[in-house]
């Protein structure tokens, strides 16, 4: 009788494949961009917040203003008569924003201010939202006044 001393062709081929199909799966996973759910429910929440400031003083035919402050989340909303002033002073507090507890709101000033046109243009700053896993930026299209998140 004769004893086996190694593997089949058939079996080798088996378990390479076996190792390819994971090593695609494994190399697919880490070249894709991370999703986190926080970073992006914080995106919408911003979003969302400039499309109402933006169709607002379309409406209106004047000016709003947005503030956001860094710390604290806290958001500033203004419609702006005969004078431009973006002293958050001269503006009803709106609200807190709710971000999830892992995103950080980085802005390059203690207040980022945004001024909505009735044509529906706008001026203002960049927005930093950071977790763990992602940084994303927001800016504001000058022309359409459109957040485009980076």
């Amino acid at each position: 009788m004769r004893t086996r001393a190694g593997f089949t062709l058939i079996e080798l081929t088996v378990v390479l494949f076996i190792i390819a199909v994971a090593a695609a799966v494994t190399v697919s996973a880490l070249l894709e961009d991370p999703v986190d759910d926080d970073i992006v429910a914080a995106g919408r929440q911003l979003e969302t917040l400039f499309r109402v400031a933006r169709d607002s003083a379309q409406r209106s035919g004047s000016a709003v203003n947005v503030s956001i402050d860094s710390l604290t989340g806290m958001v500033w909303v203004g419609s702006v008569s005969d004078t431009l002033s973006t002293d958050v002073a001269s503006m009803t507090p709106g609200f807190t924003l709710a971000l999830p507890p892992t995103v950080q709101l980085q802005l390059s000033k203690p207040r980022a201010h945004f001024e909505f046109a009735p044509t529906g243009a706008v001026f203002g700053d960049t927005i930093v939202l950071r977790t763990a896993l992602l940084t994303r930026t927001i800016t504001i299209d000058p022309w359409t006044g459109d957040a485009i998140v980076h």
